[in-house]
């Protein structure tokens, strides 16, 4: 409904929300019926400073039945943009649709940041990649101003489309879904406490199709809120599919359901310590787990594979593996090649605007080539025969990578073709039969995928240039959808990077429900680029009695998400003010309490030692560092 006086902004009211905009400007306002959670946004002006190629000019502006539709024009660039009421209560969207094909030299930041009237932000949600969220509460002398490409890879790309910001009052959850050649830019404001602005990088030159974002008001504020809203957006949108969904359709699903990740590693060992392992893991207490990798499939790696470092091809060690319960998988790595690869064709390889073809993974000597998303499919099937030996694959970059363009003629690729190739090819091969999972991870490839590596790596760090919290966010929307492991080769165990992690991985892998990532035996060269040094190896051994200390402190994190892993995540909070103390809790009544710091805490008159967590009442000390 519009409701407007001569003069005046225009105004049009939905359910929970009221959506007011000056039509000579385009400057206005969000606001909940109440007006207790409001934002506001500044106008046009603005785009002119942040990426647009000459003045701007408003040409027109429309009142629709919903909200407003206005034409600009930058130069040689003509835009119309919508702001309205979305279908979602609460919702407003703001679209930029492009009328004329002119190149985008520098994205174009539209819509400009939504800012709360009268208000401070308190706290910021993102869920980067590498982390399985964090929460960012600006504080007076934070100087933040960075911009990262939100599809980007394992340090800086998002695993889900959004971000959510709040004040004391109220909250808004921000969400681009679908969009893929899109920007955020995270400053400090002295009045605000930090903005986030959206910018629109182009596609193949131009910016091609119609960009969007949306903002809900969130009447609570924080970030399970936000999160909890997400979700319900994408069950409504038929995104979402239940591990339970996975397992009816791939019973071989199944088998992730408590089961820890058993890095091993990609250097050989042998049959008689293969056994040891099996025989001792039971010995412990376990009887599911991803066990290896066990082979390594990368084209016809086998000419090549060897010249520097010996690496693991035991696909007979598939059958023993599998019959003590567990589940063998095998390295799936198609998206580099290297020049010397008997499957190499130069017709596969990705090309760059310039003409060049895009460099990959990088280790010692070895330069490898950027495989295109858009062929890999079509030479990749020549691997399912190889692949049938193994119960579950880990793909390495499929979802860790960003997302890239090709300019072949012959193959030309937007970063939307890119992710839906990707999505296509993770789910063709997880119709094989196989439990499929990838490095990093992306919610666009969440229904189709069953784990991923989304936690914190090394000194668990949060990959955020400012203090942050660790929150479960990927957890409150997809715990029940897809396994969330650590990078396999930074597990419990002391890592190859120098420091000993481990007492505080346990403690994030309980608050955030994830099954452990433990190496019972492990070797492992790190990756050595031209000129960063000698090579070094890192080996972890079954009868070190560290390894067994882990072995046998992850196996109560393996038996939570065994208990909790087919039921929602509801809610999640920091008891304290340190971050230290959390309360996470589960659909089917579990209660998960943590304490990560080294004192004592008091929980409603119990007490609860420091560096220990309690399940549904029983706690458990956890030793390490």
């Amino acid at each position: 409904m519009l409701s407007r006086d001569d003069g005046a902004p225009w105004r049009w009211h939905g359910p929970g929300v009221v959506l007011s905009v000056d039509p000579g400007t385009l400057l206005g306002s969000v606001e909940s019926p109440s007006g207790s959670n409001r934002w506001t946004f500044a106008g046009v002006e603005t785009i002119a400073a942040n990426g647009g190629d000459g003045p701007v000019r408003l040409e027109s502006c429309e009142s629709l039945e919903r909200g407003c539709r206005a034409v600009l024009r930058l130069g040689a660039l003509v835009v119309s943009l919508e702001i309205a009421l979305a279908q979602t209560p609460a919702t407003v969207a703001f679209t930029l649709t492009p009328l004329t094909d002119a190149e985008v030299a520098t994205p174009l930041r539209y819509p400009p940041p939504l800012r709360p009237a009268d208000a401070r932000v308190v706290e910021l949600a993102l869920p980067i990649k590498t982390t399985n969220g964090i929460a960012y509460h600006p504080a007076p002398g934070d100087e933040l101003d960075f911009t990262f490409d939100a599809a980007g890879g394992n340090i800086t790309g998002l695993s889900m489309p959004f971000w959510s910001t709040s004040t004391t009052g109220g909250g808004l959850l921000s969400t681009f879904v679908d969009q893929d050649d899109v920007e955020l830019s995270v400053t400090s404001d002295t009045d605000t406490g930090v903005d986030v602005a959206v910018g629109w990088r182009d596609s193949l030159g131009t910016l091609r199709y119609p960009r969007r974002v949306t903002h809900t008001l969130l009447e609570e504020p924080g970030y399970v809120a936000a999160a909890l809203t997400y979700r319900r957006a994408v069950v409504a949108a038929g995104r979402f599919r239940s591990l339970a969904d996975k397992i009816a359709e791939r019973p071989v699903v199944g088998r992730i359901i408590g089961a820890p990740y058993f890095s091993t590693g990609y250097l050989p060992f042998s049959r008689r310590k293969l056994l040891q392992v099996l025989t001792g893991l039971r010995d412990i207490g376990y009887r599911s787990g991803l066990l290896g990798p066990i082979d390594f499939l990368q084209w016809d790696a086998g000419p090549w594979l060897n010249d520097y470092q010996p690496f693991i091809s035991a696909p007979d060690f598939a059958a023993p593996i599998t019959e003590a319960g567990f589940t063998p998988f095998a390295w799936f790595y198609l998206e580099d090649i290297l020049d010397f690869d008997p499957s190499y064709d130069p017709a596969m390889l990705a090309v760059d605007r310039d003409g060049s073809v895009p460099q990959g993974w990088v280790n010692r000597d070895y330069r490898y080539a950027r495989v295109c998303d858009a062929v890999l499919a079509e030479h990749g099937r020549r691997l399912r025969e190889r692949a049938g030996t193994f119960a579950a694959l880990h793909f390495d970059t499929t979802t860790c990578k960003a997302l890239s363009e090709c300019w072949s003629p012959d193959h030309p690729m937007s970063r939307s073709a890119d992710r839906e190739a990707r999505r296509a090819w993770l789910g063709e091969v997880a119709g094989w039969g196989h439990l499929i999972g990838s490095e990093g991870g992306c919610d666009w490839a969440f229904d189709v995928m069953d784990f991923c590596s989304n936690n914190p790596r090394r000194g668990v760090q949060t990959n955020f240039p400012a203090p942050a919290r660790h929150i479960p966010l990927q957890g409150l929307v997809y715990h029940d959808s897809v396994v969330s492991y650590g990078w396999e080769y930074d597990p419990y165990n002391k890592s190859y990077w120098g420091g000993d992690w481990s007492r505080v991985k346990i403690l994030d892998d309980v608050m955030c429900g994830n099954p452990p990532t433990v190496s019972p035996v492990l070797g492992y060269f790190p990756v050595i680029g031209a000129g960063e040094g000698a090579v070094a190896s890192s080996w972890v051994t079954w009868e070190d009695t560290e390894t067994q200390r882990l072995l046998r402190e992850a196996l109560p994190v393996a038996r939570l998400h065994q208990q909790t892993a087919l039921h929602p995540m509801l809610s999640h909070a920091y008891l304290d003010d340190a971050g230290t103390v959390s309360r996470t809790t589960y659909a089917d009544g579990t209660e998960v309490v943590v304490n990560a710091g080294e004192k004592p805490f008091d929980d409603a008159g119990t007490s609860l030692a420091g560096s220990s967590y309690r399940i549904d009442g029983r706690a458990t000390q956890v030793g390490g560092r």
